[in-house]
């Protein structure tokens, strides 16, 4: 989870493209999967990375869970951010 104050602070201040792609980063699924685990088209996924498309609500839910993630940290940055696998693994 993001508890760093600076962490938090940049997740606050990203977009939520990238907010995002630092999630499914940090998921370790790449576009291909995470697409198709919301059932979307890559160009689908790629276009709200990019910050030129939003998604859903419905799929902002979704892919909150997805992502492991809470909807308000996707929008805002507030709230249950992504994990960092390699800091849990040590």
């Amino acid at each position: 989870m993001l508890t760093d104050t600076n962490n938090a602070r940049e997740a606050m201040d990203d977009t939520l493209g990238g907010r995002i792609s630092l999630a499914r980063d940090n998921a370790g699924l790449s576009i291909e999967d995470a697409a198709d685990q919301l059932g979307v088209l890559v160009e689908s996924w790629t276009a709200w990375e990019c910050d030129s498309s939003v998604p859903r609500a419905n799929k902002m839910t979704t892919m909150a869970g997805i992502l492991g993630v809470s909807p308000s940290w996707l929008l805002s940055g507030l709230g249950q951010g992504p994990i960092d696998h390699a800091e849990t693994a040590s």
